[in-house]
């Protein structure tokens, strides 16, 4: 009785050591379940120095929160191509259009990818020949913007009352890092990254949020500037 006794203490005694062997042997941290904070399972490739070769472009985004959520921006992980220290060379125009009377078409957001479908029903209806006309915006030769100035694309001079809005269409030709550029009135240039980009049509939504010339451009790190915009806002 006393020798089974003993031998059943051993056995107990071995399996605990057995155990404890098998604790120490597990890596620091191990979990055998995902902890709240996500999956233990690998995820994109950190932001390195040299981004030429990036393959996990962006959609486009506004440093003060205004395109939509989940738009990310490569800057905030610290590497991407910064602006020139200077706007583009352009010349105001002699006269002043008057402001549009064409929708704005809100139902597309800020910064959102477009089709060329998307585009022309944007710019007006297919037969249309008009200045500017709808067709002109698919002759993408690089950089390129336009706005929707009385229904139809155009990159002349355009105008909108105070606090109106207007679309513009961006097309960026190639994979780059992408900033918008603004001059207002009183001289002030707004810079706004929308991190790197496919090439493709993108919609922006321009504001006439201060009176007068507003002179607007595209940036890219490897096409350089588009051409420039001209949009007039009349006073309240």
């Amino acid at each position: 009785m006393k020798q089974r006794v003993l031998l059943i203490a051993i056995t107990i005694i071995a399996i605990a050591a057995s155990l404890a062997i098998c604790a120490t042997a597990q890596p620091p941290g191990y979990s055998t379940t995902p902890s709240a904070g996500g999956s233990q399972y690998p995820s994109y490739p950190p932001a390195y120095d040299d981004q030429d070769d990036q393959q996990y472009p962006s959609y486009p985004t506004d440093q003060q929160g205004k395109y939509p959520s989940g738009q990310g921006d490569q800057t905030s992980q610290g590497a991407y191509a910064e602006h020139p220290s200077t706007g583009p060379q352009s010349q105001q125009p002699s006269y002043t259009p008057s402001a549009s009377t064409g929708k704005v078409a809100e139902n597309y957001g800020q910064g959102q990818s477009l089709t060329e479908e998307q585009v022309t029903q944007l710019g007006g209806e297919t037969t249309s020949a008009k200045a500017g006309g709808q067709y002109q915006a698919l002759l993408v030769t690089g950089l390129e913007q336009w706005a929707l100035y009385n229904g139809y694309w155009t990159k002349e001079p355009a105008a909108v009352y105070y606090y109106g809005k207007m679309n513009l269409l961006v097309y960026n030709d190639q994979n780059q890092y992408v900033w918008t550029y603004e001059k207002y009135p009183n001289g002030y240039e707004d810079w706004r990254s929308w991190g790197y980009l496919y090439p493709g049509y993108y919609n922006r939504i321009f504001v006439g949020d201060s009176p007068g010339w507003h002179e607007i451009a595209i940036w890219g790190d490897k096409s350089g500037y588009s051409n420039v915009l001209y949009i007039y806002v009349y006073g309240p």
